[in-house]
């Protein structure tokens, strides 16, 4: 039996939780979780798993940069795709950053907390997000698939216009979810140190995104990170 759970993601947020809380295989999801956290060290905590959603009201929505799963550490996992809590930059970010810094020199970047592009309408979702603790990979079954395909179908038929940044392939298999009619999708390899100097760095993708955004009379992010 379900223990009355339901998917609480913010107030701008109403119509699409509602979707999920009539879905039967989401609200299965969201109880298996919740029993999870009781049982098992899970990354990010419980109070920051839909940050993502927070954090990025939907009326301000104009930005989806997509990312698999949370940093295995609780120390950096704060409910946000790429973001880090920690002074240490994870590798994937550091790279993240690089690319940044290539296109825009004098941004100021003084930690890894993301939280400012979120609030300005950059939405940083994983399409995974909880993992076990210190464990990758370890959720790839538990359900998140169909959340994800939910909230991006949603998203999709919903907003106006959308840049949605796609790296690796595990991102770019949602890129089907997205009308490129209306949705500019940019796709590339991850940022990952794995894979990154197979061509992460060829694409100016801050430029590539601000770009878009003036095109359709949307205001460019800010990507400092300041205190």
């Amino acid at each position: 039996m379900f223990n009355n759970v339901k998917f609480t993601l913010g107030p701008t947020w109403k119509e699409l939780e509602n979707l999920l809380n009539n879905s039967k295989e989401n609200i299965q999801l969201l109880n298996n979780i919740s029993q999870l956290y009781k049982t098992k060290a899970l990354v990010p905590d419980e109070k920051d798993l839909f940050n993502a959603f927070k954090l990025t009201s939907l009326s301000e929505i104009k930005v989806i940069i997509l990312g698999q799963e949370p940093y295995p550490k609780k120390r950096d996992a704060n409910g946000l795709a790429f973001s880090s809590m920690s002074h240490l930059v994870p590798a994937s970010l550091r790279n993240i950053f690089k690319s940044l810094k290539t296109t825009y020199p004098n941004v100021v970047l003084e930690h890894n907390d993301l939280s400012n592009w979120a609030r300005q309408g950059v939405l940083l979702l994983n399409t995974i997000l909880t993992i076990d603790e210190g464990k990758s990979n370890s959720h790839n079954n538990v359900g998140w698939n169909v959340f994800t395909e939910t909230v991006l179908s949603y998203l999709n038929s919903t907003v106006k216009h959308l840049c949605i940044v796609l790296w690796g392939n595990h991102a770019q298999n949602y890129a089907k979810y997205f009308d490129k009619s209306k949705h500019t999708v940019l796709m590339g390899m991850h940022p990952s140190p794995l894979s990154a100097y197979r061509g992460f760095f060829n694409l100016e993708w801050f430029k590539l995104i601000d770009q878009d955004l003036i095109k359709y009379n949307l205001n460019p992010i800010d990507w400092n990170l300041t205190n």
